[in-house]
C-alpha cells in the first residue's frame, strides 16, 4: 500500500470511553436482538487510549512508516483537532 504516514484520530464523547464493555454489549444486544460478545476496546482515559493505539501501530512489523504514526483528539464541541503525542515523543 506504500503508506507513508498514519494518523490515529479519536473523538470526545466517545461511547467506548463512556461505557464499560458489559454496558455496550448489553446495549448492542438490546438494539440488534442478537447476542454481542466482541471486544470493543473500551477505555477510561482517552489520552492513554490514543497512546496505546500509537504504540500498537509502531510495533507492527507490516507497517513501513512506523516512525510516522501520530495521534490526535477531535473535540466534537469546538470542532478542533489537537495532536496528542505519545509519552516518549514530542509532537511534530
Amino acid at each position: 500500500m506504500h503508506t507513508r504516514e498514519v494518523m490515529v484520530i479519536h473523538h470526545t464523547d466517545c461511547a467506548l470511553g463512556r461505557f464499560s464493555q458489559a454496558q455496550l454489549s448489553e446495549q448492542i444486544t438490546a438494539a440488534s436482538g442478537h447476542g454481542f460478545a466482541e471486544e470493543l476496546g473500551c477505555f477510561t482515559d482517552p489520552i492513554q487510549a490514543i497512546a496505546e493505539d500509537l504504540e500498537r501501530l509502531r510495533a507492527c512489523p507490516y507497517l513501513a512508516a512506523r516512525n510516522k504514526v501520530r495521534g490526535f483528539m477531535y473535540d466534537l464541541t469546538s470542532n478542533v483537532v489537537t495532536e496528542v503525542p505519545a509519552p516518549d515523543r514530542p509532537p511534530t
